[in-house]
């Protein structure tokens, strides 16, 4: 993966949903290298007039196609 990337989280986890984060959110991948394993993904929000920034483990990511 590299920034830019449109990613798809493909598991469902409690410590991503506590933070908003569910199975099947897509987003795009925000910073240039992973850190830690993991890498940060902007989720933009449809209901909230905000966005989500979460890092993820590169596990749990898979890239997508718009």
């Amino acid at each position: 993966m590299k920034m830019m990337d449109c990613v798809e989280v493909m598991v469902e986890k409690d410590s991503y949903a506590k933070e908003g984060v569910h199975k099947g959110m897509q987003g795009v991948v925000w910073e240039k290298e992973p850190k830690d394993g993991c890498w940060v993904v902007l989720f933009p929000e449809k209901e909230v007039d905000q966005t989500k920034s979460f890092a993820e483990k590169l596990d749990d990511l898979s890239n997508y196609r718009i």
